[in-house]
């Protein structure tokens, strides 16, 4: 997905009136994503190239192009107090893992999960 007219996600904003040319493909994107830290158990993926300013973010200089790789659906185990008997707790709570990089390098940028 690339964010135009306006659209933002997280810290990125749109890539309207930027110059595309000389960025990585999100194929490509996603690859280097893979190799930074990729989940076993994720169960989706979403590749977003957006804009960030770099400085906000502490990232470099100037509004910048990146992609943001949110990897998702994996299972985080669930803690919590012992249930009295035939009580439960769900095994597991949704996670994702963000990746971000810099699309015209694919330099890795930084990583997350929620």
């Amino acid at each position: 997905m690339t964010l135009i007219h306006g659209q933002t996600s997280g810290a990125f904003g749109s890539v309207d009136g930027m110059d595309l040319t000389g960025i990585i493909s999100f194929d490509e994107a996603l690859r280097r994503a893979a190799g930074y830290a990729i989940p076993p158990d994720a169960q989706t993926v979403q590749v977003t190239l957006g804009s960030a300013n770099a400085a906000d973010l502490h990232w470099g200089k100037g509004t910048n192009l990146y992609y943001d790789v949110d990897w998702g659906g994996m299972c985080t185990p669930v803690a919590g107090p012992s249930l009295p008997p035939g009580g439960s707790l769900p095994s597991c709570a949704g996670s994702s893992l963000v990746t971000g990089m810099d699309a015209q390098t694919g330099e890795f940028i930084v990583t997350g999960g929620s």
